[in-house]
């Protein structure tokens, strides 16, 4: 029980991006800067 509330609060970073569609992904945020 306590392992899968430990997998709940910290998921992959597969799955935030699936949690937090709004956050842009590492790829994106890295041509944006290159594009600056």
């Amino acid at each position: 029980m306590r392992e899968r509330f430990g997998d709940i609060m910290a998921p992959t970073p597969m799955d935030l991006s699936k949690l937090s569609p709004i956050k842009p992904d590492p790829v994106q945020t890295t041509l944006y800067k290159l594009t600056l």
